[in-house]
């Protein structure tokens, strides 16, 4: 192997152009002031070189030394993009455990930077209006996370390599660029983290039940001690980890994965999510691994029965039942409802009763009627109802508010306001 002093990583760009590597001395760029060199030995037959040479900073005083060894990647990307798989090798005598990602950033020419969505997280600088969507030029750092690829041990153990994994940078100009980074490792097992998970929740409940299976794609904000705004995208399984080191309250800002207008989502479980980390009794922090959030269609299922009209409640069956949840999506009611009984399929049904009455604007008012059949069992259900209110606004030639009373069970009145 011949041995080259590399001041830039993309000074290799050309070679990569042509298809091969050789080990000819490259063309540099500027590093700029406070830009980090590094030593590259690159290997001809396996294209792979060493990338950087890090420390890791840790309590003892003593640094924890991490190589970077890099290979860059023959499958196709797009213009501008140049694909690099990264692993990490323990050059240090000391076990290294979770968290473990490398940071890096500050690139020189600032217009570089990492394709969006290759980044397991990244955070912003804000922009002089405080908003960090709109970051500043090379204001942004990105984090690879390597906490599952460090073997089936979790454990990078001294001279052991981690997995690879693809770092995708974008270099609009093609020129040679150099970045800062910087590595963050766990010197001991379990450390305490925040987990959750994206899942389906198809019955809209607010929990994850046994038959819901996850919902991939999408992100979370994370703010709390250390953390401000830092972007972490949820993994191909649904999940997501955030380690922590400090006591206090975490807050949680889930962000839907792109539906592009199809089938549009929305959360049933708080978002934001606020989880509170506190010290154990050994004076360690405790997990909080259950930060889930649960996204279901935002459409109403397909066969929504639309709302029907009687001319009184006394014509209806109005056996009782529990309402646990009542709202108003655009022009669908929603209800979540528990009643008793020997089997699920009671009948439900939503009835418009007495017809349109004047105020300062129309109004109607709604009863839900329900058939417990006079069945004497003591199991109990709950069920989803949704109905279709689109009949009250043709009622009134659909170019005026309608304010609904809906009364349940106990007599309580739920007030909405229909808007064409």
């Amino acid at each position: 192997m011949r041995r080259t002093r590399l001041s830039l990583l993309l000074g290799l760009i050309p070679l990569l152009a042509a298809g091969c590597f050789q080990s000819t001395q490259p063309p540099l760029g500027g590093t700029g002031d406070g830009l980090d060199a590094f030593t590259g030995s690159v290997d001809p037959a396996s294209g792979s070189f060493v990338l950087k040479s890090l420390d890791v900073p840790v309590t003892d005083g003593t640094p924890v030394r991490v190589v970077l060894i890099g290979r860059f990647l023959r499958t196709p990307v797009a213009a501008g993009q140049i694909a690099v798989g990264v692993r990490v090798r323990n050059a240090d005598r000391r076990n290294l455990y979770a968290p473990a990602e490398i940071v890096i950033g500050n690139f020189n020419p600032p217009a570089v930077s990492i394709v969006p969505g290759s980044a397991d997280w990244v955070t912003c600088l804000r922009d002089s209006a405080g908003d960090s969507t709109n970051a500043v030029p090379g204001g942004c750092s990105y984090g690879f996370v390597y906490s599952d690829l460090l073997g089936d041990d979790g454990i990078l153990s001294p001279g052991e390599e981690s997995g690879e994994k693809l770092w995708l940078f974008y270099d609009p100009e093609s020129v040679a660029f150099s970045f800062q980074a910087h590595a963050r490792f766990g010197m001991e097992p379990d450390r305490a983290r925040i987990m959750g998970m994206f899942f389906g929740d198809t019955n809209r409940n607010g929990v994850r039940d046994n038959d819901e299976g996850p919902f991939g794609g999408g992100a979370v904000y994370v703010t709390g001690p250390g953390y401000q705004d830092r972007y972490i995208q949820v993994g191909p399984d649904a999940t997501y980890t955030v380690f922590v080191a400090e006591p206090g309250i975490y807050t949680l800002r889930a962000v839907p994965p792109p539906t592009f207008g199809i089938v549009p989502v929305e959360f049933t479980t708080p978002n934001p999510l606020e989880v509170l980390i506190n010290p154990g009794g050994d004076g360690g922090l405790r997990s909080f691994l259950h930060a889930d959030f649960g996204l279901a269609n935002a459409l109403p299922p397909p066969g929504v029965p639309p709302v029907l009209f009687a001319a009184s409640a006394d014509s209806l069956t109005l056996d009782g039942y529990s309402l646990l949840r009542v709202g108003l999506d655009g022009h669908v009611l929603k209800l979540r409802v528990g009643y008793s009984g020997c089997g699920p399929d009671q009948p439900f049904q939503l009835y418009a009763v007495g017809g349109i009455f004047e105020s300062v604007f129309p109004q109607m008012r709604l009863l839900l009627s329900h058939d417990d059949r006079g069945e004497l069992c003591d199991a109990y259900f709950e069920r989803d109802l949704a109905y279709d209110l689109t009949p009250i606004l043709e009622k009134t030639g659909g170019g005026a508010m309608v304010r609904l009373l809906f009364e349940d069970s106990t007599g309580e009145v739920h007030t909405f306001d229909l808007n064409p």
